[in-house]
């Protein structure tokens, strides 16, 4: 999925190099330009961006309004300070207002383009259960969370074996019991070959035996089934920051 990006500057000159250099990169996708705050916000209404690259000082509206205005609307949005003047000057009124961080002008693209992927993200997540429409409504769920990716689901863990070695999520929802084979002999051969996978076991209930066994195999943690969405979502943000020992 390429990181859809805004650039707002009132020069011309420089958006058009900064619009060339992005270019190169496979993973991002320039989609629009302004060259004032006003304009930004309506290009962001229109493009919905998932990143904007702000300049500070600019005609018409500059970018600590602009960046106040876009995140009151679209809170989801990741907007970066560019700038020319120095950390001190520039960049504390932008950030108050909500941009995630500063890069300068005159810093290497680098610098740039991996703080763009440090802000956009994802985590990428196998959802693994034998039942069609539990995982239909997880993977809605996810689909609404800018920084979550369903990448593949399995119907059990023979399949989910197979999915964790073919496309590497970072995450993975297991269901604890199912058929041909289940989550906890499943969780054990991820890990066997894929030991940085998080695994999480998904279960009705927590004591039962089954989520004894899916711990001992190796999953960092558990949800139950009847959990509130924004548990759920807090249980997955967490254990994708988890580093195992």
């Amino acid at each position: 999925m390429r990181t859809k990006i805004l650039v707002v500057d009132d020069h011309r000159m420089y958006r058009d190099g900064l619009k060339a250099l992005l270019s190169r990169e496979n993973d991002m996708d320039v989609v629009g330009e302004a060259e004032n705050g006003e304009e930004a916000i309506v290009k962001t209404r229109e493009l919905r961006p998932d990143v904007i690259l702000m300049d500070v000082k600019m005609p018409v509206m500059d970018g600590v309004e602009a960046t106040r205005r876009i995140l009151a609307e679209m809170p989801g949005t990741k907007i970066l300070a560019l700038t020319m003047c120095s950390e001190s000057e520039c960049s504390y009124g932008i950030m108050r207002a909500g941009a995630r961080r500063y890069i300068s002008k005159g810093g290497d693209i680098k610098e740039l383009t991996a703080a763009i992927r440090k802000e956009t993200m994802r985590t990428r997540i196998l959802i693994v259960d034998d039942h069609q429409m539990y995982r239909e409504g997880l993977k809605a769920m996810l689909a609404r969370q800018a920084d979550m990716e369903v990448v593949g689901e399995a119907d059990n863990g023979l399949d989910a074996v197979a999915k964790a070695l073919e496309l590497h999520p970072g995450v993975i929802l297991m269901d604890v019991n199912m058929p041909i084979m289940d989550g906890a002999e499943a969780t054990s051969r991820i890990l066997a070959e894929l030991p940085d996978t998080k695994i999480l076991a998904l279960s009705i209930q927590a004591d039962d035996g089954f989520m004894a066994s899916m711990l001992r195999a190796g999953a960092v943690g558990y949800i139950l089934k009847g959990s509130d969405s924004e548990k759920l979502f807090g249980i997955i943000r967490r254990t994708a920051g988890f580093r195992n020992s």
